[in-house]
């Protein structure tokens, strides 16, 4: 906020870095700086800490940083903790993305099916002025760089093939082999998924994975818990509560361990 006083919002510079801080102690724990101008470019970055970027990459505990991070980023500084977490959030994504699809697909359609994650459960979406074509955009300017960032993790899990010449896609759709995707999705999903399946692990733990990766309604099951986790992240409503509370309370110290996520821009920061 000091060394960029102009990014902030007026209220949030009347406010205060404690303001700030208050409001990222609240789910999602990250404060955005939107349509800012830089080099030539208008970008939006999130004010957060490592550990709960990290968190987020590995849990879906909101998904708010993660669902943004399936896309094509341009990483400006390197962080060896984001690095690797990031690798499990794509990873994530791909195993999500392949419980809802069929035996067969295209590229597109998988990387649709990704970069949905973030947007299917945001309630921006049902708004008239909202582009709802905006994932097909952000696929459809970006196809190269998803195929790029994918394709590795795509072949390298078991029961999916994908030549790199082609476009298209088949997988191993038998419960065994879903099984596998399933007990690796993060943990917040998988928390979700097994409320919502509602029957108890009582058999061996393999016949359980097996028996719920057969469900028929599994896609529809991934879809939806990967779309609830993070309502309550709604920025207005946080910063209304924040303000509130920031009026009522003490101020907080500013976290030491704060740090600005400047080193990660989305490449498709002009479809957001």
């Amino acid at each position: 906020m000091h060394q960029h006083p102009s990014h902030y919002t007026l209220h949030s510079r009347i406010l205060g870095s404690d303001y700030v801080s208050a409001i990222q102690a609240i789910t999602p724990g990250v404060w955005f700086n939107t349509l800012v101008p830089m080099n030539g470019v208008t970008i939006k970055y999130g004010v957060t800490t490592i550990d709960n970027l990290c968190s987020d990459l590995l849990n879906w505990n909101t998904l708010y940083l993660a669902g943004r991070m399936h896309k094509p980023l341009r990483i400006i500084k390197d962080d060896a903790r984001v690095r690797l977490t990031q690798q499990v959030n794509l990873t994530s994504a791909v195993r999500a993305a392949l419980l809802t699809l069929p035996a067969n697909f295209t590229e597109t359609e998988l990387f649709e099916r990704i970069a949905g994650i973030s947007y299917t459960g945001d309630p921006r979406m049902v708004l008239p002025a909202e582009n709802r074509g905006k994932v097909g955009n952000i696929v459809r300017k970006q196809g190269p760089q998803f195929k790029e960032l994918y394709h590795r993790l795509v072949v390298g899990l078991p029961g999916v093939h994908w030549p790199l010449n082609t476009q298209h896609i088949h997988q191993d759709i038998s419960p065994q082999a879903r099984s596998l995707h399933l007990r690796k999705l993060p943990v917040n999903l998988i928390f979700h998924m097994k409320q919502r399946y509602g029957v108890q692990m009582k058999e061996e733990e393999n016949q359980y994975w097996v028996r719920m990766a057969g469900d028929e309604k599994l896609p529809e099951m991934v879809n939806r818990d990967s779309d609830d986790r993070s309502m309550a992240s709604d920025c207005s409503n946080i910063e209304r509560y924040c303000i509130r509370r920031f009026r009522e309370e003490p101020p907080i110290q500013h976290c030491q361990d704060q740090q600005v996520v400047e080193g990660l821009w989305s490449q498709s920061h002009g479809q957001e």
